[in-house]
Order: structure tokens, then sequence, then C-alpha cells
């Protein structure tokens, strides 16, 4: 889709890329990732971030003594410091610990479900608030086939069910577990 003469692709690529430059991407900092966006080559804010030195670098140099620099403290910290100088930054959080923070799950993007055999699951929640369509949470994962004897009384089939089950069309005795305890 993007191939047609003249095309030349800019975007950043591959798995060890961190950004499109020194001044938009991410750093390690002492504890955890952080993205650092900087519009444009403005490097002025940078120099007013307490503890941050920057130099007449450019490049790959640059980029290197800001790695050196943000190894020094916590993402918090760094993030902290850019935003004051109003620079746009944000830490890498874990998708665990996301899901578990507690605004997200105020918020209900990340809901608790009891799923049977496994136990207490937390799976995204509804991110979309519609005023004439309301979304929901579905129901929590089932064993597979341990719904077929509900579906079939449904239908007024629940008399098939041994011989749908003796012909393999479906199985509803000895089902394998949906995942395993590790």
């Amino acid at each position: 889709m993007l191939s047609y003469p003249g095309h030349v692709s800019t975007e950043a690529r591959g798995y060890m890329t961190l950004g499109t430059g020194p001044l938009n991407r991410f750093y390690k900092a002492q504890d955890r990732w952080f993205f650092l966006a900087l519009p444009g080559d403005d490097r002025s804010g940078l120099k007013q971030v307490e503890g941050l030195e920057v130099d007449s670098l450019d490049g790959d140099a640059l980029a290197q003594s800001l790695e050196e620099q943000f190894a020094t403290h916590p993402a918090s910290v760094w993030v902290s410091r850019l935003r004051a100088q109003g620079i746009a930054a944000q830490e890498r959080v874990p998708v665990g610990e996301l899901m578990n923070d507690p605004y997200v799950r105020q918020r209900g993007l990340s809901v608790s479900q009891d799923v049977e055999g496994v136990g207490e699951t937390t799976a995204p929640g509804v991110p979309v608030q519609l005023s004439r369509t309301p979304m929901r949470v579905g129901d929590p994962p089932v064993r597979p086939g341990s719904d077929a004897p509900r579906i079939l009384e449904h239908v007024g089939m629940a008399e098939q069910l041994a011989p749908l089950e003796k012909a393999w069309v479906l199985q509803v005795n000895d089902l394998p577990p949906a995942w395993r305890a590790e």
C-alpha cells in the first residue's frame, strides 16, 4: 500500500528502534524506560532540566550523553523534571502494573472476573463510553464445550446431547482444562 515510485520510508524501523532521534525516543532510566518527546531540534528546555547537562552535542553523541545521564535516577524523577520544563515525557508502564493501577480500575479500563477452574483474573475493561449504545464487559470465559448442554436445551435439542457427543460433533465430558496451572 505504501510502495509506489518515489516513496521514501522515513519511519524508524527494527526491533531495537528506540525512536526517531535523540530528542524523540525511549531512554532507560535507573529503574525503567521512559519516552522523551521534544519536537524539532530545540533543546533549550533540556538545558533547564535539573541534573541534566546538555552540551553542543548532536546526533549519536547527544543520545549517548543523555543515556548516561538518564541512567543515574529513576524514570519518575526524570519524567517529573522534564515535565516541569514543559517537555513531554512518559514512563513506560508494564501491562501487569497498568491493569492494577487504581485510576485504570476506577475508570473500568481494567476489570476482574471469577473464571471457573482458574479463580480471579484481570482483563481489559470497556475503553469506550457510548451514550446510545453502552458497551459492557462480557461474561468470563468458560471451558470449551461446557456450555453445550445449556445451548442444546435452549434450542430444544437437549435429548441430542449424548448422540452428538458419541458422533464426535461436540464434547462435554472429559474436557481438557482451558489453560494449564503452572
